[in-house]
């Protein structure tokens, strides 16, 4: 306001409420009166205690406390500098978008918000929390793998986080607690995080606030189902026409309008023996290994307007191939389904799970138009229901002495972590899929079953659904689960 050189600045502390805006605004007059400098050079407007205003005649600039409801009337602001306080109570973004609005007019203005971490993953503070970290990061999916990557996402952000790190445990480790509040000895003291930690111990029901407002902590934040280090090394660059004619799975997770229609492919390469226990003892089992890609679609005329609303870059993803953007505002079947003839004519094609959301009124159709001769197998995406089993199931079941189940997500979701954790899985690589990955989130039953899910409409997690239900259904149609070499080989061999 009165050494940057801008005339005319207008200043402005912003908050969901006035009386929020006014604390911020009431520390800059305590600044002005301890600063015999700026006392010359700035005038008040108010009594002590209740100024409104504070004034720079020289560049006629001014600093004013303003809520949300500033800009309904009259000519909207021309701000230089805004500080938005407590962005985590803001209920829409509309204050921030009214005063950004305002920056046209201005050479170098500068947004400052400063926040604790809030409750509402729908809310102004969340999205730009995700956009801090990402930025910082240089990592696209930060927000559930916080690895630094380095990559420029945004040069006009700057977005300093401070946070626990994963394991921190701060109401038994003291130590974690400068992480999340770095002016620990400064302006607050170590006597007054251990009070309120022992009252966090004691009333259960302050335990969430005290998280959120003195550790950083979104307390509605659900566990990531996958970390990058986990996914990083099955990661590979490869050419799915190496497997040509060989025997394949696939998987359909079909969308309509807005979502990604998605399809994974799985061939199975060979076997490794890996050490597990069993009944207490030590046992060398046979698992199978697998090549695994997937296939993408979006409605065309609307993929650019969706990347701004779910922060993916479905343009750069279409123009390098790995998102394919027909036609139209809704999903175009017949692609999907002529994808699935190339597939049966390319692959030795053994099933193709499917859940009966659009399978019947919409995707099959379009199958029997092409004359498709294909094993389409149901795979339910929740975690209550299981398709029947089919003869292959039945047969593969009988050679390890199991009981043939159907398939069912928390099944693919575990037979897909193993091949994850074992690194028996090789993934074509394809940021779709990635993000699908990084994306998704667990539910889970009382009994410990697991299934993919998503936090927000925004995230898109179709490409990993569809791949966990074509590795469990290659898994449930040929086994290889503790059985012995000489029987894994022969169920590889058997037709299906």
């Amino acid at each position: 306001m009165t050494a940057d050189g801008e005339a005319g600045a207008q200043i402005y502390a912003a908050a969901a409420k006035k009386e929020q805006a006014q604390i911020l605004f009431q520390d800059a007059c305590k600044m002005v009166r301890a600063s015999p400098g700026l006392s010359r050079r700035l005038q008040f407007s108010g009594g002590m205690g209740r100024e409104f205003n504070i004034a720079h005649h020289v560049s006629g600039s001014f600093f004013r406390p303003v809520s949300r409801d500033t800009g309904k009337t009259g000519s909207g602001p021309r701000p230089y500098f805004v500080l938005a306080d407590e962005v985590h109570e803001l209920p829409d973004r509309a204050i921030i978008e009214m005063l950004e609005r305002g920056f046209k007019f201005r050479r170098q203005p500068l947004l400052f918000m400063i926040t604790n971490s809030g409750s509402d993953r729908n809310s102004v503070a969340w999205e730009e929390h995700e956009h801090a970290i990402k930025v910082a990061a240089g990592n696209h999916d930060a927000v559930t793998d916080p690895t630094y990557i380095g990559e420029v996402i945004d040069d006009t952000t700057f977005g300093f986080v401070c946070s626990l790190d994963e394991g921190d445990d701060p109401l038994s480790d003291p130590s974690c607690w400068i992480k999340a509040n770095p002016l620990l000895g400064v302006t607050i003291t170590q006597e007054y995080l251990t009070e309120v930690v022992a009252q966090a111990k004691a009333i259960p029901g302050k335990l969430n606030s005290i998280l959120r407002l003195h550790f950083c902590v979104w307390t509605d934040a659900e566990t990531a189902w996958m970390t990058r280090a986990t996914l990083e090394p099955c990661l590979a660059d490869f050419d799915p026409a190496e497997h040509q004619g060989k025997q394949a799975w696939a998987a359909l997770d079909l969308s309509q309008n807005r979502d990604i229609t998605a399809k994974a492919m799985v061939v199975i390469t060979g076997e490794v023996e890996l050490e597990a226990e069993r009944d207490g003892e030590i046992q060398t089992v046979i698992k199978p290994t697998y090549d695994a890609w997937i296939e993408a679609w979006t409605p065309g005329d609307t993929a650019g307007a969706r990347a701004l609303r779910d922060k993916q870059p479905y343009p750069e993803w279409i123009e390098a191939g790995h998102l394919q953007a027909p036609k139209g505002q809704s999903i175009r079947f017949d692609h999907v389904a002529q994808a699935v003839a190339e597939d049966a004519h390319d692959f030795d094609l053994q099933a193709v799970a499917y859940d009966r959301y659009a399978f019947k009124r919409g995707f099959e159709p379009e199958c029997e138009k092409l004359g498709i001769s294909v094993h389409f197998v149901e795979h339910p995406q929740g975690g209550t229901k299981k398709g029947k089993p089919t003869e292959a199931m039945k047969e593969a079941a009988q050679a390890e002495e199991r009981e043939a189940e159907g398939l069912w997500m928390p099944g693919s979701v575990r037979e897909l972590e193993d091949a994850l954790l074992e690194g028996r899985i090789r993934l074509k690589r394809n940021p779709v899929l990635i993000s699908a990955m990084m994306s998704a989130v667990t539910d889970e039953d009382r009994w410990g079953n697991r299934w993919l899910a998503k936090e927000r409409a925004v995230n898109k997690i179709d490409a990993a659904v569809a791949l966990a239900m074509a590795i469990g259904a290659a898994t449930a149609m040929v086994g290889g689960r503790d059985s012995s070499v000489d029987d894994f080989i022969a169920a590889m061999k058997a037709p299906a």
